[in-house]
């Protein structure tokens, strides 16, 4: 080896997986250098298998994240604007960027996030798909990056935490929703939300520090921005901070939480209050207004289409099928009807077996079914059902598309113990055996 090259080796810090530092400055003659090594002696290929082994779950989690983002770019190619869109950009060519043009509301909704990004669009490049497809992609990404980082600190570095972020990121119930493209600029950043606030929430938990509480309320007010049914947010957190990082009977640790933590609860009490209030003086404007739902039974029609027909064949890879649309702009869900049960077939096992072999799984059960009660269910029923009917709606796969996320996060709290807790702690400590394959898997 020539002299420069053994200086070069010398100069190279041994914990860095690659020949230079970040930061530091490459001299001018490394591609000259570079040229005269062998690729063994730039890349210590040891050192380098080393660090992607203890990045293993992290690196395989961005690759499945590329790989979605990359199945959803071409699936978004196939799509244009619809009817939505067009009133929403039609608006915002109307309008100029103020108060009363961000807080309008036209059939119930006060999106100012929304309105806010239609404005920059039409002022750069007025109908070009590309461009608005690649807001959307740019959220996808956030969204996917932000549930996976979520699920690391929930469940820590195991590889079962690939679990629930694959259900978050092929679940074919999203994939209407990201088509339309107002739609997902609504969708996506609640779906950002729910993973970012409840991110800070468990290190508010685990730490006390303020400025996470302060994160998880600017997460808060984010969500809402785009899409008011972030203001169910608080309860989710509140519901999974006392159910799981909270330990003891579910009343006891929901007393404890609201005692230990009422700082966070405060903030995002304030942050949904201030919301409420403009919300309340711009639905004067609106074309829709909160309203007593029709008949029982046809509440109870839209609430079973939603579940049984809808969110749970959606859960596990459904619904195989959907109900032809006349001018193609809904996606109804229609599973046939023996995949319709062995869907519940299948959720009911799911859901029985994380009970039989965890103590408190059946919590994260109840609080997906509290989400989708608060969250989907409540607002079609106030806000729509009485204008439109409850014949497709509950069909319609866009009213649980945000059900997903918590779906992802409910699966691993039902089968995972959390970073940190007693659960957590024994199964890593537990003795490794032959003899014990099963419980050696749950120590990972």
């Amino acid at each position: 080896m020539s002299h420069t090259g053994g200086e070069l080796e010398r100069r190279r810090p041994e914990s860095l997986p690659v020949p230079y530092p970040h930061g530091e400055r490459v001299p001018q003659r490394t591609a000259e250098i570079v040229g005269s090594l062998e690729v063994a002696e730039v890349v210590d290929w040891p050192q380098f298998a080393s660090w992607a082994r203890g990045r293993g779950v992290i690196l395989t989690g961005l690759i499945l994240i590329a790989v979605q983002l990359i199945w959803k770019s071409l699936f978004l190619a196939h799509f244009f604007f619809r009817q939505d869109d067009f009133h929403v950009f039609e608006l915002a060519v109307g309008h100029g960027f103020t108060w009363n043009y961000l807080t309008f509301v036209g059939a119930g909704h006060m999106i100012p996030g929304v309105y806010a990004i239609a404005w920059l669009l039409v002022r750069t490049s007025l109908y070009n798909w590309p461009l608005a497809s690649a807001v959307t992609v740019i959220m996808l990404a956030a969204a996917d990056l932000a549930a996976l980082r979520l699920l690391r600190t929930l469940f820590g570095g195991r590889p079962a935490i690939l679990i629930p972020l694959v259900v978050f990121l092929i679940s074919p119930i999203t994939m209407p929703d990201t088509g339309w493209w107002s739609s997902a600029v609504e969708s996506l950043p609640l779906q950002i939300a729910i993973f970012t606030a409840l991110n800070a929430q468990v290190h508010y938990a685990r730490t006390r520090r303020l400025r996470h509480a302060f994160a998880a309320a600017a997460w808060l007010l984010f969500g809402l921005v785009f899409f008011e049914k972030a203001v169910i947010l608080p309860l989710l957190l509140l519901g999974i901070t006392s159910a799981f990082l909270v330990e003891g009977s579910w009343l006891r640790s929901l007393h404890r939480s609201l005692v230990w933590y009422w700082p966070a609860w405060l903030m995002q009490v304030v942050v949904v209050g201030g919301y409420v209030a403009v919300l309340r003086v711009a639905l004067r404007t609106s074309s829709v207004q909160p309203g007593i739902p029709g008949t029982s039974a046809g509440i109870w029609s839209f609430i079973s289409e939603m579940v049984k027909d809808t969110f749970v064949p959606g859960a596990i890879g459904g619904p195989w099928q959907w109900f032809p649309s006349g001018d193609a702009e809904y996606a109804y869900s229609a599973p046939p009807v023996a995949l319709d049960w062995l869907s519940l077939i299948v959720a009911v096992a799911v859901v029985a077996g994380s009970i039989w072999s965890r103590r408190y799984a059946w919590r994260a059960w109840v609080i997906l079914a509290a989400w989708l009660a608060a969250a989907d269910i409540a607002p079609v029923l106030l806000g729509r059902i009485s204008e439109l009917g409850p014949t497709v709606l509950g069909l319609e796969t866009r009213y649980v598309a945000d059900a997903v996320p918590v779906l992802a996060i409910c699966v691993g709290l039902a089968f995972f113990p959390v970073a940190g807790n007693r659960e957590y702690i024994a199964r890593r400590q537990a003795p490794v055996s032959q003899g014990q394959p099963g419980r050696m898997a749950a120590a990972r």
